[in-house]
This record gives structure tokens, sequence and C-alpha cells, in this order.
């Protein structure tokens, strides 16, 4: 989805970014955060700049690299991997930011079903796999289960001494 971003699916205005939906079948408009909306409006002249020297201002994608064409979804891979080396952390792909991003939503308490339309899940099971990930306090509830005591004291007399 990235890499099929085009200019035009940024409306400033609006913080709003369009994503054409070949994957899911539905077109669907997400609103960024103002950190990101800084990013994208920052980038932007970047990008024209960019355009002008490689002399590609005929360019439609919003992503593009030194050469002025659009970044391909190898290239975004790399550059998250650059990112995540120099921020000392584990290199992660943009599908687990997805997962993260879809686990944090639903942790902070939005509606599944807002989750599955950012997302652009068709259904709604879905999204549902991230329930189970995002819900710390049903974890912790299951974890008082009287059976886990039973399967430890289990384990105990298995484990050797």
């Amino acid at each position: 989805e990235l890499e099929r971003l085009d200019s035009s699916d940024w409306d400033s205005a609006g913080g709003v970014l369009t994503i054409d939906g070949r994957k899911t079948g539905t077109e669907r408009c997400i609103p960024v955060g103002e950190a990101a909306w800084r990013c994208i409006e920052a980038y932007l002249p970047r990008r024209h700049n960019r355009l002008e020297l490689t002399g590609r201002l005929d360019e439609t994608a919003l992503l593009v690299n030194q050469h002025g064409r659009r970044l391909t979804g190898h290239a975004i891979y790399g550059l998250l991997g650059r990112l995540a080396t120099s921020a000392s952390v584990a290199r992660v792909s943009v599908h687990q930011m997805r997962h993260s991003c879809a686990s944090d939503l639903l942790e902070a308490g939005v509606a599944i079903p807002e989750v599955q339309r950012l997302l652009g899940h068709a259904a709604i099971t879905s999204t549902m796999r991230y329930v189970a990930i995002a819900d710390p306090a049903r974890a912790q509830a299951m974890s008082q289960h009287p059976l886990n005591r039973f399967l430890a004291v289990g384990q105990e007399e298995r484990t050797p001494s």
C-alpha cells in the first residue's frame, strides 16, 4: 500500500491518506496523526526538489527514491531496516508495524469495527486475531484460572531437581 501511494492520495487539509484498496477491494481514507502529518508536509518540498533535479516532475508517486522514481516495497523494507539498525532495535517489517498499530489501537480501547475499517479488512475475523494480543486484562484474568495452579503443580513434580 505504501508503494502504491500517489501524491494525490494525500489530503493535507484533512490530514488524510487515501489507500487504493487494491489488496482489500475497498478504498479507504486513513487519518494520520499530527506527527505523521508534519513529516509528510516536511517531505513534500524535498520530494518536489528531487523530482526537479532528476527531471521527473511527471512522477505521481508519493514516495520517491534518489532518482525520482517510485520507491519499491523492497526499498521501503531496506529503509526501515536501516532505521532500525540506527535506532539499535530489532529489524521489523512494514507489516509488523501494521500489526503493532492494530494491537495498540485495540489496547487503547478503539472498537474492533473501527480497527477493521482502518486496516481495510473485509471480514472482522481478520481483525479479531489482534484481540488476544492486545487484551492484557483478559490475559491477566485467564492467568488467575485455577487450572493454571494445577498445571504449575504438575510441572513442578516433573521438573528434575
